[in-house]
């Protein structure tokens, strides 16, 4: 059976008189995509508070609010006013924030990740230093480590907040060899279930956190879990923050407060939604893959994972049933012949080599080769698209302007991929878009994952293929 737990953050909320007073200042140094903006939720100030697993040290995960403040207008969608506020006010209240333990001052040291960049670059897969949070790390002494249950009083300016920070929960989490975590919100729970169920049988993932955005179905999804029975550990995480506002720093910092909180107690950190599902066509094991992988590319902190888009087809029959993971069946001839390049792309990150997750993007702890390196892998791959375009349009045939070799170099870093299922949609989508019908010509059935969902259960019908 399997082993559930659910995890309660910490966090301490920006006081509701602060954000009022401070209304029309505040609206430019976050994102306001609607007005459904709750003042006592949404400006989250901490997100958690926790001890380290060796027990050295208290940590606590902030927004980032410093860099919101000093670069306001540098974030996207967030507009620029005529009349510039004046951030004094706010920075004399929120900066310097002071901790303190039985009335003494703590030292701490505070770092504002990425924080090799003061200035955040346009483009988004420049650099996730728009999307900046910070890390207070604290020091404990022999005596307060000797303590069950430390109380921290964090102190700002006007206002005051006190944090009873109890023992790591996962101190004693076993060593393995694979961590998934991913942020869902309103995903139906035969989905999600689908979900554990592959990666767990597929992959021997041994861990799972979910880190829940607020979803309306919250009582079903803990029967969910609570019933699965297989031998991996469960981790539900609220995780409320509003990711309209905080566009995906909602979900970057759930991304890195994973790896954050168990720490080396697992060798590989695994990002995928709900409606990704990695796939390995070699021979070998996930971790037999990896392995190897790591050998032959010692420097590399992870293995980035190419998108391949999977529609929907929808049945003649009972075109209103609720899609499975079995029901998509159909892949992108184009896709197999590798001459297009990736949508999106998602990662394999090794522990001891990462120090900050994107979620598009991995950054070890050479950051800014790193990001140069990711800078110049994307343009290439760029530049071969518009030239494919060319080729297209001039009714070439394919690959006589592009080498073969070239196109595939920047697209299959390596033989893993992810199917990403279109008609499996999140909460956080607008508009709900399913593919209702299919060009032919264009897609092929899947030869590789209906075998893998049949080998593990999760077909609807296994010996039906539309």
């Amino acid at each position: 059976m399997s082993n559930f737990v659910i995890y309660t953050p910490q966090s301490i909320m920006m006081p509701r008189e602060f954000s009022e007073r401070h209304a029309e200042r505040l609206k430019y140094t976050i994102h306001h995509y609607d007005d459904e903006i709750r003042p006592d939720l949404d400006y989250v100030l901490i997100h958690d508070v926790w001890r380290s697993r060796d027990g050295n040290y208290i940590i606590a995960m902030d927004s980032g609010w410093r860099h919101w403040i000093d670069f306001p207008y540098s974030v996207q969608d967030v507009p620029t006013p005529k009349i510039k506020p004046d951030w004094d006010p706010i920075k004399r209240e929120l900066f310097p924030l002071k901790i303190y333990h039985n009335g003494q001052p703590l030292k701490y040291k505070y770092h504002c990740y990425p924080r090799w960049l003061r200035q955040p670059l346009p483009g988004r897969f420049l650099a996730p230093s728009h999307l900046p949070f910070g890390i207070y790390k604290i020091s404990l002494s022999n005596k307060m480590k000797a303590l069950h249950e430390i109380e921290l009083e964090f102190a700002w300016r006007n206002f005051k907040r006190t944090i009873q920070v109890p023992p790591n929960p996962f101190v004693s989490a076993k060593n393995i060899s694979f961590t998934l975590h991913t942020l869902q919100k309103d995903n139906p729970v035969e989905w999600i279930e689908d979900w554990i169920h592959y990666y767990h049988r597929e992959h021997r993932v041994e861990r799972v956190v979910i880190y829940d955005n607020d979803s309306e179905n919250q009582g079903a999804l803990l029967n969910c879990l609570k019933n699965i029975r297989n031998h991996v550990e469960l981790v539900l995480i609220p995780w409320p923050y509003n990711y309209k506002m905080y566009w995906n720093l909602c979900q970057m910092t759930s991304l890195n407060h994973c790896p954050l909180i168990w720490g080396d107690s697992s060798k590989y950190y695994l990002n995928f939604d709900i409606d990704e599902y990695l796939v390995n066509p070699s021979d070998y094991s996930l971790k037999e893959y990896l392995s190897n992988y790591t050998k032959t590319n010692p420097a590399s902190s992870s293995i980035t994972i190419p998108d391949c888009r999977v529609p929907y087809k929808v049945g003649d029959s009972n075109q209103e049933q609720l899609p499975r993971v079995g029901d998509f069946q159909y892949i992108s001839k184009r896709f197999l012949k590798t001459e297009v390049g990736f949508c999106e792309t998602k990662t394999v990150n090794i522990y001891d080599k990462f120090s900050l997750l994107e979620i598009h993007l991995t950054l070890s702890h050479l950051h800014c080769i790193s990001v140069i390196f990711n800078f110049i892998r994307q343009l290439k791959y760029k530049i071969y698209q518009q030239i494919k375009k060319v080729e297209n349009k001039l009714g070439l045939p394919s690959h006589s302007i592009t080498p073969r070799q070239k196109v595939t170099e920047v697209r299959s870093w390596t033989k893993l991929y992810m199917n990403h299922y279109q008609g499996l949609k999140t909460g956080w989508k607008y508009k709900v878009k399913r593919l209702t019908e299919l060009d032919m010509d264009k897609y092929t059935l899947d030869p590789i994952m209906p075998g893998k969902l049949r080998k593990h259960g999760l077909m609807r019908d296994a010996d039906k293929i539309e």
